[in-house]
């Protein structure tokens, strides 16, 4: 007996939540619209106020040709080279890294001076200027010593100007040098101002280090092949400023082909330096012969010894001639030995070899210097003691030593050569001694005259050979498609944002709603109860917006007083016999109107002239003689121990004729022993005889065994649940007791019922809807739309 009469919410292992279907799902969007409506108004607001105000990014494209020798690539550079003009080339991919090097993006920066930026002031952002601002910034400092960023605010009037730089205030006129910060700068009027920014305003300007704003840039540029079968790269870059990045994209590629054309230009600079250098060696040389002519003439008195000698020099002229080319060839063979052997030209290009007719140095020579250029691209991107210039510095000795040990070679044979002319020439020189002494000196010079004087002229015809040379070299790239901002920008995309606020806007409220469901504890709807528990409901009541504990009035037809109307009929239909007349009311725990279902039911059936008698059972909290302004200081308790009769504790409510109450008296130390006395026992009988039904407000049946000791007197049990405050595991109670059948006939009521979207359906809430009732205090009470949410919440 003691065990049956235990409490019975210790240990229940039942499932607490209930699986989550589409009907759920759509109840609960449904119940929730409005909090969906709000959240994705509120997001797509958010979007566009984000739309409205970001900063537009646009992307800069451009392809360019590049030449790749690895795919054969075919042009006006191959027609040079077959003509004797060598333009180079190289691969794309080398080409690429060329393009990000810092080193050319330093120069854009330096150039289209990046490094400082302009704002004007604006009424929510500010706005960046790039070439049309009313003023220009001449930095008066080398670029080079700036390490960090300076920020200042330039107030315009007219041509006068006033600077804030930090706490230093200071105020000049275009063309005024002012000392701040960062530096001395020059502060000047910007002619191609557009005419909308010359008004007087505020502006901003950042004076940043020029590494780190090419650095930023060279990070954002993107440069890929088109595709594996073509040379041709697309340079791409995203900027706030269309025109910005259309210059940027475009100094890059200048500043790219002009060190190309610099790079290809090196062997020609060589030749000509090195032309230079000789021919003004040349020029002295053949200046000091003419003298020395000019004076033997005078001193001797010289007139026409040229015809004396013509016939004579005419003998000896083809072998002269070739003894001069040896000669010169001897020469250019020794200084090109020297270059070669001087440790300060080993960093540079080797003078093109045209003086000497040797396919071999020639070959050796080219390959040295595009290995040269080779390491030279590289060094752009490699440190000296990387593994690649390391390999290319032993390519380039190697090669070194071999353009020597063929120029010692072709050294040897030329000797051997001038050897033998020089003996041709003694046979001549002996016929030349039997010239006078005076014409034979004169001769002698004339023919040192000629020799340096071929020798100059030869040299004069090479260098502009070589100039011719250098005009036509070209680069190994070509614009395909010049630098080109797209029409619309890239950044912020407005459909995806707006998708996205879309998204979230859903997404927010959804994830609450069904965290909420998930997490949930509590009784909410009807069909909660009928997914945990086997007992039927026997009837909803609506929530009382009124404070007062009585919600039924003689005439009423509020919604409130129908769903009692609805509860007092379906027990009409479970009380069918005379003698079922005893109604129990319990509940899980305190709190969730058990009290309140009693005293209205009690006044429904009054209502139907019944004589009802409301027993306040609930002996450790009674609140029903308190609702009805009864004294409590004589009731229930005081009978039961035979302190009282019945005619004392039975006292009319005052609110309907027909309804009495019987207080709960003194609070006694046992409650639970004393509804198990005779004397209770005797009053519901001698009340059966009197009334026409009993309605036994007991305590909550999950605390304390009140509820089970009395329900051996009642006809029918009716179990309070309050929806959103009764636990599920609860009512999971409920179930046992009626499956086990220790509370008789136990019917549900679920109490506090708020009429939402998801739960219209049930007692009192049919098709007529809220308007059908009269006087309804329910909907005079209704909240605004925002209240509801805030109470779903």
């Amino acid at each position: 007996m003691q065990k049956e009469l235990q409490p019975i919410f210790e240990d229940s292992d039942r499932e607490r939540g209930s699986v989550i279907t589409v009907e759920t799902v759509i109840d609960k969007v449904t119940e929730f619209w409005p909090l969906l409506v709000v959240f994705v108004v509120a997001s797509l607001i958010g979007a566009y106020v984000y739309l409205r105000y970001s900063t537009p990014v646009y992307l800069i494209q451009s392809k360019v040709y590049v030449r790749d020798n690895a795919k054969g690539g075919m042009g006006d550079g191959q027609m040079l080279q077959d003509l004797g003009v060598h333009t180079g080339g190289g691969t794309v991919d080398n080409e690429i890294e060329i393009f990000k090097s810092k080193h050319l993006m330093k120069r854009v920066v330096e150039e289209l001076d990046l490094n400082i930026r302009y704002l004007v002031k604006g009424r929510v952002k500010n706005t960046e200027l790039y070439t049309g601002g009313p003023f220009v910034v001449l930095p008066q400092y080398q670029n080079n010593t700036l390490k960090t960023s300076y920020g200042y605010r330039l107030i315009l009037t007219g041509n006068k100007f006033t600077i804030y730089d930090g706490s230093v205030v200071h105020s000049g006129k275009y063309g005024d040098t002012v000392k701040l910060s960062v530096g001395p700068i020059v502060i000047d009027e910007n002619i191609a101002a557009k005419p909308e920014l010359k008004n007087d305003g505020e502006f901003f300007f950042t004076i940043s280090p020029v590494d780190a704003i090419a650095k930023a840039y060279s990070n954002s540029l993107v440069i890929e092949p088109v595709n594996k079968q073509v040379s041709i790269i697309k340079i791409s870059i995203s900027d706030a400023v269309p025109e910005r990045g259309e210059d940027i994209v475009s100094k890059l590629i200048d500043v790219y082909i002009q060190a190309n054309i610099d790079d290809r230009n090196k062997v020609v600079n060589g030749t000509i330096e090195f032309v230079d250098d000789r021919l003004s060696e040349v020029k002295q040389e053949l200046t000091g012969v003419e003298k020395d002519i000019e004076v033997f003439k005078s001193t001797n008195h010289f007139t026409n010894i040229e015809e004396q000698s013509k016939a004579l020099i005419g003998n000896t002229n083809d072998n002269t001639r070739q003894l001069l080319q040896s000669e010169v060839k001897l020469k250019v063979i020794a200084s090109l030995s020297n270059y070669l052997k001087n440790d300060r030209n080993h960093d540079r290009i080797v003078p093109s070899s045209f003086f000497v007719d040797d396919i071999t140095l020639h070959n050796l020579i080219n390959t040295y210097n595009q290995i040269q250029s080779q390491k030279e691209a590289l060094s752009l991107t490699n440190t000296e003691n990387s593994p690649y210039i390391k390999n290319l510095d032993v390519r380039l000795l190697n090669s070194r030593h071999d353009i020597l040990a063929n120029l010692a070679s072709i050294r040897r044979n030329l000797e051997v050569t001038i050897d033998e002319l020089e003996r041709n020439n003694a046979s001549y020189n002996e016929k030349i001694s039997q010239v006078p002494a005076r014409e034979r000196i004169f001769l002698e010079y004339s023919r040192q005259q000629n020799i340096i004087e071929q020798l100059y002229l030869f040299l004069l015809k090479k260098r502009e050979e070589t100039a011719i040379s250098k005009s036509a070299t070209i680069a190994s790239a070509r614009v395909i498609d010049p630098a080109e901002a797209e029409t619309v920008p890239v950044a912020p995309n407005g459909k995806r944002i707006f998708l996205i606020a879309l998204v979230i806007g859903l997404a927010v409220p959804l994830s609450y709603i069904f965290l909420k469901e998930l997490l949930n504890v509590k009784i909410r709807t009807r069909k909660d109860l009928s997914k945990i528990t086997a007992v039927p409901v026997i009837g909803e009541i609506g929530h009382n917006y009124t404070e007062q504990a009585i919600a039924i009035k003689k005439d009423s037809r509020s919604q409130l007083s129908e769903q009692f109307r609805a509860l007092r009929t379906n027990l009409q239909f479970l009380l069918p016999e005379d003698n079922e007349k005893t109604i129990l009311l319990t509940s899980s725990m305190s709190g969730e109107g058990k009290s309140f279902i009693a005293i209205n039911l009690a006044c429904s059936l009054a209502l139907l002239n019944k004589k009802v008698v409301l027993l306040e059972l609930d002996l450790r909290k009674p609140k029903i003689s308190v609702h009805f302004g009864i004294d409590n200081n004589v009731g229930l308790s005081n009978y039961a121990i035979g302190k009282a009769e019945i005619s004392d504790i039975l006292k009319p409510s005052g609110a309907f004729e027909g309804l009495y109450i019987i207080p709960s008296g003194a609070i006694p130390p046992n409650p639970a022993e004393l509804v198990t006395l005779p004397r209770v026992r005797q009053l519901l009988e001698e009340l059966k005889k009197d009334f026409d039904y009993i309605v036994l407000d007991t305590a909550p049946i999950g605390l304390v065994t009140d509820a089970q000791l009395l329900n051996t007197y009642a006809d029918i049990v009716l179990y309070v649940v309050r929806q959103g405050y009764t636990h599920r595991q609860q009512v999971q109670a409920s179930n046992e007791l009626h499956q086990s059948r220790k509370m008789k006939r136990m019917s549900i009521v679920l109490n506090d019922v708020k009429i939402t979207r998801g739960n219209r359906a049930g007692y009192g809430y049919g098709v007529y809807g809220n308007g059908y009732f009269d006087n309804d205090t329910e909907s005079k009470a209704k909240h605004t739309r925002l209240k509801k949410i805030i109470s779903k919440l």
